[in-house]
């Protein structure tokens, strides 16, 4: 099966050429090592956030939440998550969906305190 058509850690969904393919599997798990040596490193006391870029036609926040579901969200007054969505995210164990999303603690705020020049 291509490459291509598969959706895996094992592949590089969207690299059709085998060799740029090969070179991003290796990028890859190198980052993966490198992401592994830092939380060993911490020794849980860091916030470790995987901030990349995908080809999907989805925003992801954790898992479970569709992007109709946070547009949804976000025109709420104020924002919130449907109970659906709550219940069902991946990051449910950690709290308030939609106060992780838009709360006092969320990242944006957290990032408007430290840097208020920052727009966020």
């Amino acid at each position: 099966e291509p490459c291509s058509s598969q959706s895996s850690s094992e592949c590089c969904c969207d690299i059709v050429d085998d060799g740029a393919a090969e070179l991003a599997m290796r990028s890859n798990d190198e980052y993966q090592r490198l992401l592994a040596q830092q939380v060993s490193e911490a020794k849980g006391q860091a916030l470790l956030l995987s901030l990349h870029g995908t080809s999907h036609d989805r925003l992801e926040i954790g898992l479970e939440v569709s992007r109709r579901g946070l547009n949804s969200a976000a025109y709420r007054s104020p924002p919130s998550f449907s109970s659906k969505d709550e219940k069902y995210s991946s990051l449910r164990a950690l709290g308030s969906l939609s106060e992780m999303a838009w709360g006092n603690t969320s990242l944006g705020a957290l990032m408007s305190v430290a840097r208020p020049d920052l727009e966020v």
